[in-house]
């Protein structure tokens, strides 16, 4: 968990919010009232916001209302930070984004966001790479590649690839998000 300390939009008031270490805030939205109490067929316009109101799938954002001493109502949409593609829409957060090494020689193979596959909606078809090993695993189901029929068949699977770097054959071992639905990366291992 990472602390923030978020300014109220809509004065110099400043509250304290903790975030998980992969979370980023990109948009906040000041209002002078609870928007919440307010009885009306559509939400009521915030007085004024920070940030880019991104288009993200409601399911995946976060949302967070938190009152300044001042009795402003702020309201903090937050997602992973994959979902934010440009560091620049980041207001805060994340703590820490994952990057992956070769577990034999510490060659740098990218992001963690790189590796994260989406083929639906729903948590069964959404998988996370969880760690990158030297040797298989047999919890995890070995295939080519990660496609439908295979995410609609298998809860963890294992992708093989070579370093570039040392030649040495690595495990990429994933479960989906019905398995596990945080986005966290286990370890790099030996």
């Amino acid at each position: 968990m990472q602390r923030y300390q978020v300014q109220c939009p809509l004065c110099d008031d400043t509250n304290e919010v903790n975030m998980k270490d992969h979370k980023t805030v990109y948009y906040i939205e000041g209002y002078n009232s609870n928007p919440n109490q307010l009885l009306s067929w559509s939400d009521p316009d915030p007085e004024r916001t920070v940030g880019r109101d991104l288009l993200i799938e409601p399911e995946w954002v976060t949302k967070e209302t938190v009152k300044c001493n001042n009795d402003h109502y702020i309201i903090l949409n937050s997602c992973h930070y994959e979902l934010v593609d440009q560091e620049s829409d980041r207001l805060y957060g994340p703590a820490s984004e994952f990057e992956l090494r070769c577990p034999s020689c510490s060659y740098r193979l990218g992001e963690h966001t790189d590796y994260v596959v989406r083929l639906g909606s729903s948590l069964a078809m959404q998988y996370v790479l969880r760690e990158i090993t030297l040797s298989s695993d047999s919890n995890y189901k070995q295939t080519q590649a990660i496609t439908t029929s295979k995410a609609g068949t298998y809860d963890q699977l294992s992708i093989t690839q070579t370093c570039p770097h040392c030649g040495n054959q690595l495990f990429f071992n994933y479960s989906n998000r019905k398995v596990d639905r945080s986005d966290g990366f286990k370890d790099t291992t030996a």
